[in-house]
């Protein structure tokens, strides 16, 4: 438990300088248009928002948090005061919050361990993950069920992995982009 909280932290914590390396950048850059600046946060930004997250329990504060940093780093290129709404940001840069991304990347990565077979190291930490005690995987059937992916069997993927992940990943953008967007809007 301490240890994935104190990597969370770390995650924020480089999430937070990256988000300040890119402001640096914008600036440095001189009058850009929006569109291009909120393109850099999601390319250079996001991805350090999202390291490893997807396979240890993030608290709703730890997610909290990095919805801030996003919506810091959006109303800096769209020079608004903080007073302004979170919908209202995000709605005018066409962003969804971190958090979804998050929740996508949970999804997808349980639904990977659950296609591998049963000789891949993957598995046993896939049995860890199903104990009831076990924080990430009540996440895991919580935004399932959410998604309405409870009933989805990874078995019945193809063998292949590769059109395995394709179909995992079409599966998760339809579900997963639609949902979000109905829960946000």
């Amino acid at each position: 438990c301490c240890k994935s909280n104190s990597t969370v932290q770390e995650v924020i914590a480089s999430s937070r300088r990256a988000m300040y390396a890119c402001m640096a950048r914008v600036a440095r850059l001189g009058p850009i248009p929006t569109a291009f600046a909120i393109q850099l946060f999601n390319v250079y930004v996001r991805p350090v928002m999202l390291y490893c997250l997807e396979a240890i329990p993030c608290p709703q504060t730890s997610r909290q948090e990095l919805d801030d940093i996003q919506m810091q780093y959006l109303r800096w290129c769209l020079s608004l005061s903080n007073k302004s709404t979170r919908q209202d940001v995000l709605l005018e840069c066409g962003q969804l919050p971190v958090s979804y991304a998050l929740d996508q990347a949970i999804v997808r990565y349980a639904l990977l361990l659950e296609t591998r077979d049963a000789k891949h190291i993957t598995s046993s930490a896939l049995r860890y993950f199903k104990q009831a005690s076990n924080p990430w995987w009540g996440t895991v059937q919580n935004l399932r069920d959410q998604l309405g992916l409870s009933d989805v069997d990874p078995s019945r993927l193809p063998d292949l992995s590769r059109k395995r992940n394709k179909c995992c990943r079409q599966l998760l953008g339809e579900k997963v982009g639609k949902a979000a967007v109905a829960r946000f809007y």
